[in-house]
């Protein structure tokens, strides 16, 4: 008998065998003990959701990638049609004439810089060398274009390049003394009270760079030629200008400091001339003294009525008839007009007359 339950069980495991069987109890009223709860469901799908939500971001990560190269790709080539497609202005005429017998105009050097910068920039609308010299060719004009004629006289196709062009050019209007120029200049070069100091250094680096002058000497040269009262705040610092550009801030700071100082110094001279211009009362606020012009009438109209010897005093610009005497107290005349003290006055004539007689 237990031979053929064993036989029965091993049946059923090889038909099951893979399966979860849960042996439910002859009691249970609910189902299985394993059941998957409400709680668990909830668990179960929230992990799915994470890692799917996981999947999808390392699936993002290259797509990311991709998409950033060709937006940096896309820049690039907008980058390269706007160039190819914006026209750089044209450059002045060169004339070889001289103004004011003293420089050309314009500059030759100079245009000459401009005239590659504007060929290479360009370079789409030149595409061949028959170009680039047509196009120079246009912007000569006047002593300039008679020079380049006259090779061009027996071959008109006698400049190939644009290069051997200007290479023509330069054998007329080419400085020889240029650099000697330079370096007068720099030697006599010197900050200007009248110029900020920004500006007299963009001269100096100008005529340096064109020198070559190594920078320890340009650190030397430099404090040499600031002005005075800032050459003497260098020599009583302590600091180490072992660079120029820390030089540099060094002068723009003490040449802001110098201006702030002398603009104060200026208003506040203004400030005072006007002070001193203008009567300040005792409260501090200003006035300008009024005249009463009807008090100035009257007393150059009654001067004549006073006693001789007596004190004057000015008189309101109250007429007569509304007037209190200061002497008798009694209203209808002024106190220069008082009959009280023309009367004292007499009284006191002929007391002093009759001393006199007594005397005598």
């Amino acid at each position: 008998m237990d031979s053929i339950n064993t036989q029965r069980v091993e049946k059923l495991l090889k038909k099951t065998e893979g399966r979860c069987i849960s042996v439910v109890p002859a009691n249970a009223p609910d189902g299985p003990e394993d059941a998957p709860k409400p709680g668990d469901i909830k668990n179960i799908r929230l992990q799915e959701a994470k890692k799917e939500n996981t999947r999808l971001k390392a699936e993002l990560i290259p797509l990311r990638g991709e998409l950033k190269a060709k937006d940096e790709r896309i820049a690039q080539l907008d980058e390269l049609l706007m160039l190819a497609e914006q026209q750089f202005p044209d450059l002045p005429v060169f004339t070889g004439e001289i103004t004011d017998r003293k420089d050309i105009s314009p500059k030759f050097e100079p245009w000459v810089l401009h005239v590659h910068d504007k060929l290479q920039m360009n370079q789409d609308h030149f595409e061949t060398d028959a170009a680039k010299t047509a196009y120079v060719f246009t912007r000569l004009s006047g002593d300039a274009m008679d020079h380049i004629n006259s090779y061009c006289a027996g071959d008109p196709n006698y400049f190939k390049t644009s290069d051997s062009l200007l290479n023509a050019l330069r054998e007329i209007y080419d400085n020889p003394n240029q650099r000697e120029n330079a370096r007068i200049s720099f030697r006599e070069l010197r900050q200007d009270t009248k110029n900020p100091f920004p500006q007299f250094f963009s001269e100096f680096i100008r005529l340096a760079r064109y020198l070559q002058f190594p920078e320890i000497v340009l650190i030397e040269d430099l404090k040499e030629k600031v002005l005075p009262r800032m050459q003497k705040v260098l020599s009583e610092s302590s600091e180490d200008f072992n660079t120029l550009t820390k030089l540099k801030d060094r002068l723009i700071c003490l040449d802001n400091q110098q201006c702030n100082y002398f603009a104060s110094r200026q208003k506040a001279n203004t400030e005072t001339e006007a002070t001193k211009k203008t009567p300040i009362s005792k409260t501090g606020s200003q006035f300008k003294p009024k005249v009463n012009i009807t008090l100035v009438r009257e007393v150059n109209t009654t001067k004549s009525t006073e006693v001789p010897g007596s004190t004057y005093i000015l008189r309101s610009n109250k007429p007569a008839a509304e007037t209190t005497c200061w002497k008798c107290k009694e209203i209808g005349h002024y106190a220069a007009n008082c009959p009280k003290g023309l009367k004292e006055k007499s009284a006191q004539i002929q007391t002093l007359r009759a001393e006199d007689s007594e005397n005598k």
